[in-house]
């Protein structure tokens, strides 16, 4: 499905539940943080290594898995429509890394289990090569959180301000982009995944992350704390 203004979408139905995360696990019952918080960590630790120097040095399933779980975590979070999960994507199609990177995610949320609430995964690709209008293109995209494929020449600052006057939470796999605003990524450290938060930006953005998943993650800035 395709629209103007440099967007499109996949819509992917849940797969069987007995292939999935255990959707009962939620993180909003009582206990039931401590559990997902186990069940990340184990991700985190059961993930294999990676070697080499990349632009994006964990590769994008693993990224949305995890981006999945650190959803469970927080607790303002909500799909925009019952049973469905937005995922907007920014990428440039002239830009061949990025072009991948948009060809990775959608491969893997049709090839991965759903999100722990079993919803049905939508992605919606936001083509910043064919678009000026950044804001304008994430509020038609209805988005319940943005993941930042790599990007070239692109001022980051247009697309946080988007991100935080429309109360959405923006992810990446690039480690560098969380100090320009991207509130969530995925580096890696001794070969293993590492979850980066910026809370300050997180704040921004609408999210209140749970502190099961902070213990868990490094914390880039702190909106309690002095600049």
């Amino acid at each position: 499905m395709t629209s103007g203004g440099g967007v499109s979408g996949l819509r992917f139905p849940p797969l069987s539940r007995a292939t999935g995360w255990a959707g009962s696990f939620g993180c909003r019952g009582r206990g039931r943080g401590a559990v997902m918080a186990t069940l990340l960590f184990a991700l985190l630790m059961t993930c294999p290594k990676q070697a080499g120097a990349q632009e994006m040095p964990v590769p994008v399933p693993t990224q949305l898995s995890l981006f999945y779980r650190i959803l469970t975590f927080d607790r303002e979070y909500e799909p925009k429509a019952p049973g469905r999960m937005v995922v907007g994507v920014l990428y440039q199609g002239r830009f061949r890394a990025s072009e991948l990177a948009k060809i990775a995610l959608e491969n893997a949320v049709a090839a991965a289990a759903p999100p722990p609430g079993g919803e049905t995964v939508e992605v919606v690709s936001i083509d910043l090569s064919r678009t000026s209008e950044v804001h304008e293109a994430v509020r038609r995209a209805e988005a319940d959180f943005l993941y930042l494929a790599p990007l070239r020449a692109v001022d980051l600052r247009e697309i946080v301000a988007a991100s935080r006057s429309l109360g959405v939470l923006s992810v990446t796999g690039v480690p560098e982009y969380l100090g320009e605003g991207v509130a969530v990524g995925i580096g890696s450290e001794g070969g293993r995944p590492k979850i980066l938060i910026d809370l300050e930006a997180a704040v921004a953005e609408g999210a209140d992350f749970s502190s099961e998943l902070l213990k868990l993650a490094e914390i880039i800035s702190d909106p309690q704390l002095p600049q």
